[in-house]
């Protein structure tokens, strides 16, 4: 099983999902922070400048969410594996 999985849904939304432990889902997108700022609760990722920062938001959580510290590694790993998916499109 892949640890990261990346899909559509029904509304043409990106969504990231992590399988392994902790397991959960949230949507993605990219661009300025201006932007994600109406995606309440997000996090984001500076990426490689001001208009490709990562944002993922809408979590759903199959597991209990970790504390802050681990939440905020999880979220790094997270932007990770979306920028070498991302890579792996172009």
């Amino acid at each position: 099983m892949k640890r990261w999985s990346f899909e559509e849904d029904a509304g043409g939304r990106s969504v990231l999902k992590h399988n392994a432990l902790p397991r959960f889902s949230a949507h993605w997108t990219s661009g300025t922070a201006k932007e994600a700022a109406l995606l309440d609760p997000c996090w984001s990722d500076a990426g490689s400048g001001e208009d490709d920062q990562l944002h993922l938001y809408g979590f759903k959580w199959i597991d209990t969410r970790p504390d802050d510290k681990a939440f905020d590694r999880l979220m790094q790993d997270a932007a990770k594996a979306l920028d070498a998916w991302i890579a792996s499109r172009l």
